[in-house]
């Protein structure tokens, strides 16, 4: 029951980092370990790529960013190293982020989304992105970290429609 990557990621960078995911995995593991993680071999996309520690068990996990690229913070106007979800992140967002990085710690499987994302303050207000996160585990099979790459264009002269003015997810930046 090898994990695969989803259809919908057709961006080569998915696909860079999968590939660089699977090959750090021993046959017997559905998911690899942080120190099979060679960071340097995906330094290409490294501004994009985010490395999150996974603290506590349900329902008192805490999400902590260990690394977010330059890109990241190009894309939120916020820094987010070192930062935990729920110190960034409004109510919804917070149980979002909850449910879906829960979620690959429970299941243990990949998680896609393509995603508005609407910033206070900042000139790229509504921008759309898509996110790819994998699981890590530590040395008890547990999802003790993930890994992710995001996806985004850098096009800040797309009209905005009405849709795209809904405010799906909020970071609010800390002072």
């Amino acid at each position: 029951h090898m994990i695969k990557l989803p259809e919908e990621c057709t961006h080569e960078d998915y696909a860079t980092l999968f590939e660089f995911w699977r090959s750090a995995c021993t046959s017997d593991e559905d998911c690899p370990k942080l120190r099979a993680l060679n960071l340097m071999d995906v330094y290409l996309i490294a501004p994009r790529l985010v490395i999150i520690d996974v603290e506590g068990d349900a329902p008192d996990r805490r999400f902590r960013w260990r690394y977010a690229g330059t890109g990241i913070r190009y894309l939120t106007g916020v820094e987010m190293t070192n930062r935990y979800a729920d110190e960034m992140f409004t109510n919804h967002a917070r149980e979002q982020c909850n449910a879906v990085y829960g979620g690959i710690c429970d299941t243990g499987q990949p998680h896609f989304w393509h995603y508005s994302v609407s910033l206070q303050d900042s000139r790229l207000s509504y921008r759309e992105y898509g996110r790819l996160l994998l699981p890590v585990m530590d040395d008890d099979g547990k999802v003790s970290h993930l890994i992710g790459v995001y996806v985004y264009s850098l096009d800040l002269t797309r009209p905005e429609t009405e849709d795209s003015k809904k405010p799906m997810i909020s970071i609010e930046p800390i002072t």
